[in-house]
């Protein structure tokens, strides 16, 4: 909302014949407080895909995801709907408004699509909107248009090759070719000032784009360059540094072809998907998931670092969790292929790289020196994150050790807690024991008829149980590479460093609750996903965190044992949730979800 702290949101989702009320709604919000201040429903019935304030607030536009992506305006006060008509039969990639009507008026809008670009006006008669497609002309290429904005009182198409087209009655009057090596992603207007010109007052507008190069560039009225920043070559610089690295660390080529299993850095390749101007700073949202502010004021060498606000993963899932286990560190890693150390304390990402492939599981050594990654094409690396977080860093940063362990995925590992040794859990159902001296192979446990999903050590690190995809409970002696046949409730008075495994004794009670809290008449089952038990302290009994396939998060006592033991319940998660961890200490509880690429840190107080 853009004089006020007002936020929009859209859902998805849509109306059945058995349940032709339940359509999609539009929030409107207090940034500050958080509350819903209104609840906008009744048009749209298959989702919400984009949405607009007018320049002065009164009105909302927004855009379906119906089979027609129709458009609707309703007044951001009431809710009451003004105008609607029909978008384009094929995806709407962006909508933008003219932001030089009348303040409680929709003068004109505008949506581009594959090929298509469409501008809206309301007709005086019937009030609905009515639309004509733009003439591309013959300078213009029609083509993919990914984008859309007003500059000034005309419309700005980003198209698929990196150009801007400038429109002007429905046609388009100029072409500006190659403003981007690759796809324009984004546009986004600078309202300009208002200024005399012989008694007419008139705008000076500009424009900012943002596309697959990194590039963000600001441009005139008339499509000229008038500043730029390569988002590319500033990334690894920080309002939050990384310890014993800098930009140039990160090697310029894209590929693996030189056999190189970790790249340093922020990003192999930035691309701008958002920006937003906000006074002399430019907010800039990647394709990789962050958020940066960009600093326009400055010139050459009086720019300020790159400020982060959000540091993250993008693509498939966050599969993988580890903590520290003296420090308020944890790692996170996912399909994206992206390693991420975060400080908990600070709530930063204090040392990111990335890895040749998918990253299914991670593991700290007993003395947090080591991190070891698993891939989901078997190979393991091992990363000295001791070394390369020191503020000397290494002379051989980009040379850790690699083997295959494994044809087939790694989903889970665990060190001993005397460091001697290290299982991989593999999805060809075979645990894999490694010496740490060398990392080479020196028992494989046979026995799981599915993917193993998780591992713990004895504290006497003798012992080792695991779980797997075919809900299973198995126990081992390690060190001579043999199943140990022990009823679970005979295993309850051993001791283990973690109790991460879903299926054992102490958590047999957490089962029977899982279906409390879903819908009477509800078919789903749920799972437990993850678990993990808190470090005892002195008085404190410990305490048990699960995350399941319903989103939620929930606190026992440990051991949860009967019929119901009682819990607390925490939901935030879109989806199931993959790991959950207490940090050193139990100071934090860290949870992550899959498919959402989410990660939540509660403060734990027993």
């Amino acid at each position: 909302h853009p004089p006020t702290h007002l936020v929009a949101t859209g859902e998805y989702g849509e109306s059945t014949a058995l349940d032709p009320d339940n359509k999609p709604r539009i929030l409107i919000w207090d940034d500050n407080s958080g509350s819903t201040l209104l609840r906008i429903r009744g048009y749209h019935t298959h989702g919400i895909s984009h949405m607009c304030f007018t320049s002065a607030g009164h009105c909302l536009v927004s855009v379906g995801m119906d089979s027609h992506n129709s458009v609707a305006v309703h007044q951001s006060s009431t809710g009451a709907l003004l105008c609607c008509g029909m978008g384009d039969r094929q995806r709407i990639f962006d909508l933008a408004v003219s932001h030089h009507g009348s303040d409680d008026e929709v003068s004109e809008l505008c949506t581009v699509s594959n090929k298509v670009f469409k501008i809206y006006t309301i007709s005086k008669g019937s009030g609905e909107l009515e639309s004509k497609k733009g003439i591309f002309g013959k300078q213009a290429t029609c083509q993919e248009i990914r984008c859309c904005a007003y500059l000034g009182q005309d419309p700005v198409t980003g198209q698929s090759d990196g150009s801007i087209y400038l429109w002007k009655n429905r046609t388009c009057s100029k072409v500006r070719i190659r403003a981007h090596a690759n796809c324009v992603q984004t546009l986004s207007a600078v309202q300009g000032t208002r200024f005399s010109d012989g008694g007419k007052i008139q705008y000076k507008s500009e424009v900012i784009s943002g596309g697959d190069d990194g590039m963000v560039i600001i441009w005139d009225a008339n499509l000229n360059r008038l500043w730029s920043k390569d988002m590319n070559r500033s990334y690894g610089v920080s309002s939050v540094p990384t310890p014993g690295f800098a930009a140039e660390d990160e090697p310029e080529d894209d590929d693996w072809s030189s056999g190189v299993s970790v790249k340093f850095g922020n990003q192999r390749r930035v691309t701008v998907r958002s920006v937003c101007n906000v006074g002399d700073e430019i907010l800039v949202g990647t394709g990789e998931g962050d958020i940066l502010e960009v600093d326009k004021a400055g010139a050459g060498g009086s720019e300020r670092p790159l400020a982060r606000y959000m540091d993250g993963h993008c693509l498939g899932e966050i599969a993988a969790l580890a903590v520290h286990p003296t420090m308020q560190h944890f790692a996170t890693g996912g399909d994206d292929g992206r390693v991420r150390i975060w400080d908990a304390l600070t709530k930063q990402a204090i040392l990111p790289f990335y890895c040749q492939g998918r990253v299914r599981a991670l593991a700290y050594s007993p003395n947090g020196e080591v991190l070891a990654v698993g891939l989901h094409s078997g190979e393991l690396v091992i990363c000295d994150v001791a070394r390369w977080m020191s503020p000397a860093g290494g002379s051989n940063k980009l040379t850790p050790t690699s083997m295959t362990v494994s044809t087939d995925w790694i989903h889970a590992m665990a060190y001993s807690p005397d460091g001697d040794f290290l299982a991989v859990g593999s999805n060809d159902h075979n645990i894999y024991i490694l010496n740490t001296t060398a990392y080479s192979q020196c028992a494989i446990l046979k026995g799981h008829r599915n993917h193993v999903t998780q591992l713990d050590w004895s504290i006497d690190s003798t012992t080792l149980q695991s779980n797997c995809g075919d809900h299973d409970l198995k126990f081992w002696d390690a060190r001579f590479g043999k199943q140990k046949q022990i009823r679970p409730v005979a295993a309850r008075d051993k001791a283990w460093e973690r109790h991460t495994c879903v299926y054992g004794w102490p958590i047999l009670g957490v089962w029977p609750t899982l279906m409390e809290g879903l819908p009477a008449d509800s078919n789903r089952v749920p799972n437990l996903t993850c678990a993990d038990r808190s470090t005892p302290s002195g008085s404190g009994q410990p305490a048990t965190v699960v995350g399941d396939t319903e989103k939620r998060v929930r606190l026992y006592k440990h051991p949860a044992i009967g019929k119901a033991p009682a819990y607390r319940e925490y939901c935030g998660h879109s989806g199931p949730i993959t790991q959950t961890m207490f940090t050193a200490g139990s100071r934090f509880v860290i949870t992550v979800g899959g498919a959402d690429r989410t990660i939540m840190q509660y403060e734990y107080d027993d």
